[in-house]
């Protein structure tokens, strides 16, 4: 089975008055497809690992191949195109432009990798048909409920069929019931579209909803 990221002995610090560690000899991988769930309690480098994943943070040390993509020896410009290319965001906070319609949010990334427009009309009906917001596509984010922003963000991230999805704390800010119809979500756009899913949570209730959960306490050696 192809897989899809493989962290190997990945440490990370951050550097301010004092040496900061807060990843130290990271293993594990994941396969192309797989839905996986790191948790941890606050603090415990879970969303620094999930930056790591997606580029966003280069890690101090250690081995990261996403997509196999060598993340460490990327340039500046390669590095952003990997972001285009192969990863969705989706942050607790949403990833919305407030004076943007959801069309318009989800269209977005689209123009970035300069899509035909019927193309984009295409795949906007059909992440907003498998996401239930087709009736908010000309709502403005205000407008829209919390789990209704959160799965506006999820087509966002999706916009551009990424074969890997990274989400942290989506349901942070949302209640039990909300929280699951957005796992659902996530399981539902993951499979239509055939990605991997990887979801830092401290929700207990993620087990549910995933293939495998990695547990903070276990993976990081600090």
């Amino acid at each position: 089975m192809y897989e899809i990221v493989k962290c190997e002995n990945i440490f990370h610090a951050y550097h301010g008055k004092e040496e900061n560690v807060v990843l130290q000899g990271i293993s594990f991988s994941v396969n192309e497809k797989e839905k996986i769930a790191i948790v941890g309690k606050s603090g415990s480098g879970k969303t620094t690992l999930l930056k790591i994943i997606g580029s966003l943070i280069i890690p101090s040390g250690g081995k990261i191949i996403v997509q196999g993509n060598n993340l460490r020896s990327l340039t500046v410009p390669e590095v952003l195109e990997f972001r285009r290319k192969y990863v969705g965001f989706v942050f607790q906070d949403n990833n919305l432009i407030d004076f943007l319609t959801i069309k318009e949010n989800i269209e977005l990334p689209m123009k970035f990798i300069n899509l035909p427009r019927d193309e984009r009309e295409k795949r906007i009906e059909e992440i907003a048909e498998a996401l239930d917001i087709k009736r908010h596509l000309y709502s403005l984010p205000k407008e829209l409920s919390g789990g209704e922003i959160q799965r506006a963000g999820i087509g966002v991230a999706v916009a551009n069929y990424p074969p890997l999805i990274l989400a942290d704390e989506p349901t942070g800010n949302l209640d039990f019931k909300t929280s699951e119809m957005v796992y659902e979500y996530f399981n539902n756009i993951s499979e239509q579209f055939n990605s991997t899913l990887i979801i830092v949570s401290h929700d207990t209730n993620i087990k549910n909803f995933v293939d495998r959960v990695l547990d903070m306490r276990q993976i990081n050696k600090i």
